[in-house]
């Protein structure tokens, strides 16, 4: 979201992951700088925090100002980038993703892979069995689109990866960057969707 991954290897994006992984708590917070010249260095901030309603939450604050798409020495805070997840369990929910009947429905009228998303990372425990079936149902439908089919691979692959399968998760991953290599009718735009699969494939094997 902030271009920086462009800056970092997979070993420095994993050394950064273990830092906040080990260091933040209900107390402590971590924070990440990086020197950019021109116009503030950039700066990140994960801590917990409590909700009134939904409990614990884990949160990532930025001085990235999305109305500019750079990092601000004071930015605006209706444009600053932020991220906050409630934790349920042992899972992190993005608040996006809490689910609800009337949402579930909604993403239903759409793409298949969007109710494939919603279920994997909504805190109703009882959908993670549906995701494996809608998308080797998706793989195998021959009227779905080669657009449609990486995503289906880019979910496979984050499938294999929640479940420590590494291997199969290899496999996923080159299947996408197939789909998108060999589909003419795929916007090179979506080369950043390889490219996020395959930091996150690289970060996890390496954590």
């Amino acid at each position: 979201m902030t271009d920086l991954y462009k800056q970092l290897t997979y070993d420095d994006m994993t050394s950064i992951l273990t830092e906040v992984y080990n260091g933040v708590t209900e107390k402590d917070k971590v924070n990440v700088e990086f020197h950019i010249d021109k116009p503030s260095d950039a700066r990140i901030a994960y801590f917990f925090n409590e909700h009134d309603t939904n409990g614990k939450q884990f949160i990532m604050l930025t001085n990235f100002d999305n109305s500019t798409r750079r990092f601000a020495s004071n930015p605006d805070p209706k444009n600053q980038l932020a991220r906050w997840y409630f934790i349920k369990d042992d899972k992190m929910v993005y608040r996006k993703d809490k689910y609800t009947k009337e949402e579930e429905a909604n993403k239903m009228k759409g793409e298949t892979f969007k109710i494939i998303d919603y279920y994997m990372f909504d805190d109703n425990f009882d959908n993670d069995k549906k995701v494996k079936p809608l998308i080797d149902n998706l793989l195998s439908s021959p009227n779905e689109s080669n657009l449609n089919k990486m995503y289906g691979y880019l979910y496979l692959s984050e499938y294999y990866l929640l479940n420590n399968d590494f291997e199969n998760a290899e496999k996923a991953l080159l299947k996408l960057s197939n789909v998108f290599e060999k589909s003419s009718d795929i916007p090179r735009g979506y080369a950043l969707i390889v490219d996020m699969a395959r930091t996150e494939y690289e970060i996890l094997k390496r954590f």
